[in-house]
């Protein structure tokens, strides 16, 4: 994009299960629209807490680099020894096309739609 910021829709994406054998995981539900930019990823227990980086199945979403894709997922607040007290980096960045994915589908690892309830929030180019 030359002089020209890219315009975003937010987005809730919600998820279906989607386990084979015994591997637990959940796929959305909706279809994405790309690309898309990945700024909140909650589940509910008790309350809304973050959900860890680790579960998003990189390769799954079409990452053959973890590197890569450990980029991409930079803007959502930390989960582990920074806790949930470090505060999202979105605000920083005035054009998001480095964070952008063009994934077809958001896999998550040992959660449970009906237990979890998780819940992504997203920025999809409009």
């Amino acid at each position: 994009m030359t002089g020209q910021v890219p315009k975003y829709r937010l987005r809730s994406i919600s998820f279906q299960q989607s386990n084979i054998g015994p591997l637990v995981f959940c796929n959305n539900k909706e279809p994405l629209n790309k690309p898309f930019v990945i700024i909140s990823a909650l589940y509910y227990s008790m309350t809304f807490h973050q959900i860890d980086i680790v579960k998003f199945n990189y390769a799954v979403m079409g990452f053959t680099d973890k590197q890569t894709f450990l980029k991409k997922m930079s803007l959502l607040p930390v989960v582990g020894t920074a806790g949930e007290t470090f505060v999202s980096q979105l605000w920083m960045h005035q054009d998001l096309t480095e964070f952008e994915m063009d994934a077809d589908t958001i896999h998550l690892n040992n959660l449970t739609v009906d237990v979890d309830y998780p819940i992504i929030h997203i920025l999809e180019r409009s």
